[in-house]
């Protein structure tokens, strides 16, 4: 009786011991696929979707960049589109701020979104701009979603600011640089250089070097980037619309008229200097100089809407 009692209770003892390692294993098991899931989950989140769209987008500005027929290093950085990257820091920097918990991907969603982003990377041409389809799929689920406006307006504008361009008259264009000619035209003689102009055909008086200004290098054609980028530093540092936001936003808008008229005064005064402003190392300064004017600009709003509300 003893020994099958002792025997009883071994089997017992084993029996368990068997069973709380089961269970271990179990949870073990378990909680390696909840890590997987989870992950998948993150990976197909809402803050990694906008992440793909901008390693899409910085994907097409390096492709841009890289194609040169001259100096890599010059050639290159003066292709880099700097006021796109300096519009999705701000816009990456709203998303980490931001609450996405009004927003619920369903399975199907994220199994079609990883569909695409891998097609995306893999199969789609670095020069397109395939980062608009999910910036435009994600503002419009974030339109349901009263605070994830800003957000929404900010991905509507970085993937959209380039369209106008595309549906300006061509009348308009005409103007416009005709406008820069005259402008150019003028600063040089108020400088004191002698110069000539012939309709959009600029060039010192003595000298056999001339340019012709384009639709391409018109403020017009960059008018667009640059109130799109004033508008998402505004967004994603919640600044209120009154009339410091509109004058500041008129003030870098004559920057950028004032910036680009200097530059092709540079640009009509020799070959070598067309070469620098236009295409060398003066590009990329250009350049910088765009995604400068409306950060300072957006920047001394802030500071002049933060001493009127502390002097209220």
């Amino acid at each position: 009786m003893n020994a099958f009692q002792g025997a009883t209770t071994r089997e017992i003892l084993a029996s368990a011991e068997s069973a709380t390692k089961g269970q271990d294993q179990s949870r073990t098991i378990s909680g390696s696929g909840g890590l997987a899931l989870r992950w998948a989950s993150i990976g197909s989140s809402v803050p990694a979707l906008i992440l793909y769209a901008f390693l899409m987008d910085a994907r097409r500005i390096a492709a841009w960049a890289a194609q040169t027929n001259g100096p890599i290093l010059a050639e290159s950085l003066g292709k880099i589109d700097f006021l796109t990257l300096t519009e999705w820091i701000f816009i990456l920097a709203l998303v980490a701020k931001s609450d996405f918990s009004a927003i619920r991907l369903g399975r199907f969603q994220r199994v079609v979104t990883t569909i695409f982003v891998l097609y995306a990377a893999l199969f789609v041409d670095p020069l397109s701009h395939v980062h608009i389809i999910p910036c435009l799929w994600l503002a419009a689920r974030m339109a349901i979603a009263p605070r994830l406006w800003p957000l929404c307006a900010c991905l509507l504008l970085v993937s959209l600011q380039r369209l106008p361009n595309n549906i300006f008259p061509g009348g308009l264009h005409a103007a416009s640089i005709f406008i820069d000619a005259w402008a150019a035209h003028s600063l040089l003689l108020i400088a004191g250089y002698a110069n000539e102009l012939q309709g959009a055909l600029l060039h010192f008086v003595g000298s056999p070097h001339a340019i012709e200004i384009h639709d391409g290098c018109d403020t017009l054609t960059e008018l667009p980037l640059v109130v799109s980028a004033f508008l998402i530093f505004a967004l994603s540092r919640n600044i209120r619309l009154d009339r410091r936001f509109v004058f500041h936003l008129i003030a870098a808008t004559l920057l950028l008229f004032v910036a680009n008229w200097l530059r092709l005064c540079a640009m009509a005064r020799s070959y070598d200097d067309y070469l620098f402003w236009h295409d060398g190392t003066g590009a990329s300064i250009v350049a910088m100089t765009y995604a400068l004017i409306p950060f300072l600009m957006n920047d001394k709003l802030a500071k002049s809407q933060t001493v009127a509300r502390r002097a209220a």
